[in-house]
């Protein structure tokens, strides 16, 4: 009887190892105005890292590159801009469907750039859509050009409260 168990029990250990990557049990961050799905949040993450490609590792920031975007459309913009955000998310993933027939994330390069391209020319989209892509391709410029390492390394900035010289001839 302890084979039978043992057997049932690996059939059912195989089955659960077969359906686990199907379960999705990535959290999305929720933000209070803009309601996304899982892969809407997955497009613009994936459109943000396609924006501006960054070495994790030489320009580290404290949160990622998407949630940086979210949170500023969420918190600092108004009621209307936040709707045409987030009606332009919707329009991205139709464009796509249209222009491409698949998401954004199975594009290659060669496709990308040319939806690049078209985002970066305007003609033939949606004002939502406009305001969407030039909105995202702002934000991750400036999460970018505003990180520690970034104004270190490229502008010489130094944060304050700056160096303290004691002992300086005054003249």
């Amino acid at each position: 009887m302890q084979r039978r168990e043992a057997i049932q029990n690996m059939i059912l250990a195989a089955t659960g190892l077969a359906l686990l990557p199907s379960c999705d049990t990535e959290e999305i961050p929720t933000y209070s105005r803009i309601p996304l799905e899982r892969d809407q949040y997955r497009t613009i993450d994936y459109l943000t890292k396609a924006i501006l490609p960054k070495d994790e590792e030489q320009f580290p920031t404290p949160e990622k590159t998407v949630d940086y975007v979210l949170t500023v459309v969420n918190d600092c913009y108004d009621p209307e801009d936040v709707e045409k955000f987030s009606v332009g998310v919707v329009e991205l993933s139709q464009y796509l469907d249209e222009k491409q027939g698949k998401s954004l994330q199975k594009l290659d390069d060669e496709q990308l750039d040319q939806v690049f391209a078209d985002l970066e020319s305007g003609e033939g989209l949606t004002e939502n859509l406009k305001y969407f892509y030039t909105t995202t391709r702002g934000l991750v410029i400036q999460h970018f050009t505003g990180s520690e390492q970034f104004m270190k390394q490229y502008l010489d900035f130094e944060f304050a409260p700056n160096r303290y010289l004691g002992c300086v001839a005054v003249g």
